[in-house]
């Protein structure tokens, strides 16, 4: 996903019962209006990476899926870090198995 100069990019891995979301999340700016994070949801539980700020960051994102056949799908999304304001959503895109 691709926001300006700004990108978050990886794998989601499906195992039986767990999940796995890595890769790299990439912003241009050192200032809050450019710093980036990913964030993944599956089977209700929600995670994020660390927040890159003028720098690539590498992440992983480990999900238990207990269920019978494991996850369907994750939840993976590209958000603008805002500092002292409600972060802002820039693209999503669901995952399926």
């Amino acid at each position: 996903m691709e926001v300006g100069a700004t990108w978050t990019s990886g794998q989601v891995i499906f195992y039986n019962r767990s999940v796995r979301v890595q890769g790299e999340v990439h912003a241009t700016e050192s200032s809050l209006s450019g710093c980036r994070y990913t964030k993944a949801t599956v089977l209700g539980i929600t995670k994020q990476s660390a927040i890159a700020c003028n720098e690539t960051k590498p992440f992983q994102l480990d999900f238990p899926a207990d269920v019978l056949g494991g996850a369907a799908y994750a939840d993976v999304s590209f958000w603008d870090y805002r500092g002292d304001r409600p972060d802002l959503e820039l693209r999503s895109q669901r995952i399926a198995r």
